[in-house]
């Protein structure tokens, strides 16, 4: 799974209200997970610890594709 890190304007409510956060995206579209915890905690870490939520997730990912002939 090809995945890419980029900085997305999400509108969560009627009022057009804009965050703007870093997500993952797939070849299966967005993480919406991802995207529904940092939606969630989007007032307490800055951007830069965003970031690293979405590469450690990104890192997981990719392990868990190489490893998933390893299922036991």
């Amino acid at each position: 799974m090809d995945m890419v890190q980029v900085r997305a304007k999400v509108i969560t409510d009627e009022t057009g209200a804009i965050s703007e956060i870093p997500i993952l995206l797939t070849d299966h579209g967005h993480l919406e997970p991802l995207v529904d915890y940092l939606l969630w905690r989007r007032h307490d870490p800055s951007i830069a610890r965003m970031r690293k939520v979405v590469q450690s997730v990104s890192t997981l990912l990719a392990y868990m594709k190489v490893n998933a002939s390893c299922r036991s």
